[in-house]
Parts: structure tokens; C-alpha cells; sequence
């Protein structure tokens, strides 16, 4: 029932992201180049653990 509400009122519930849309493709452009991946997340400030979830592809979807 508070959920409900919540979203209604136009909220989103849970942690932001830490990259923007444009950081998350810019590191995909990275990855995909052969950056590697410590690399990148000093240069977007953030943990490898969380470039990988980001420039992580799902093979369904190739």
C-alpha cells in the first residue's frame, strides 16, 4: 500500500546509480576498445566491481 503511494507521487525507491547514462557509455566505449578495467573506474572515480556491472553484457542479448 506505501509503495503504491510512493510511486504515484512520482518517486523511485532504491540507491542512485553511481555513473550517469553518458559516464556508463563512455566506459562501455572503453571497455570495448581494450581499456582495462581498473583503468577505467579510477578515471570515473568508482569501483572496478562497478564498471564491470556496467560494461557487463548479457549474452541473451547479443
Amino acid at each position: 500500500m506505501y509503495v503504491g503511494r510512493f510511486r504515484l507521487s512520482g518517486k523511485t525507491g532504491g540507491r542512485p546509480l553511481r555513473l550517469t547514462p553518458e559516464q556508463i557509455e563512455q566506459a562501455r566505449q572503453l571497455y570495448d576498445s581494450g581499456t582495462p578495467v581498473p583503468k577505467i573506474a579510477h578515471t570515473f572515480k568508482a569501483a572496478p566491481a562497478t564498471v564491470n556491472r556496467y560494461t557487463a553484457r548479457k549474452a541473451e542479448t547479443k
